[in-house]
């Protein structure tokens, strides 16, 4: 069954002989995600930094974001953030404007709005 992730606080307060002196903010939950390439990402979702990639062996930070990695953090935010588990339920992308929700206008270099969606219907992604 899915439900919506909400991010809980993640704060230690750091205490000197008795006085609170700070706070830290420590890391989120770790999740996986499924890019449209097929691979997984685990990644741990920050609650002030946000996501971020991590090596599945041994727990590190990512040097470099892979590639559709933010596209698919996006579309896991903007479909409502559903989790299974560890695992983030992504939604597909729209044929027509490729899941963005904005097409460009023939008549100008503006983008407008897809007619064919307004970024409502999707697509399995390719295998």
């Amino acid at each position: 069954m899915a439900i919506k992730f909400e991010h809980p606080g993640h704060h230690v307060d750091i205490v000197q002989r008795g006085k609170r002196v700070g706070t830290m903010s420590v890391g989120g939950p770790v999740f996986k995600i499924t890019l449209d390439s097929g691979r997984v990402v685990h990644f741990e979702i920050h609650n002030y930094f946000g996501p971020m990639p991590r090596n599945q062996r041994t727990g590190c930070e990512l040097s470099r974001c892979p590639a559709g990695f933010w596209d698919a953090i996006l579309r896991w935010q903007e479909g409502g953030r559903l989790v299974e588990g560890d695992v983030c339920l992504v939604p597909a992308w729209c044929e027509k404007c490729g899941g963005r929700g904005t097409v460009p206008d023939e008549r100008s270099r503006l983008m407008r709005l897809c007619k064919e969606c307004s970024g409502t219907r999707i697509r399995e992604p390719k295998e």
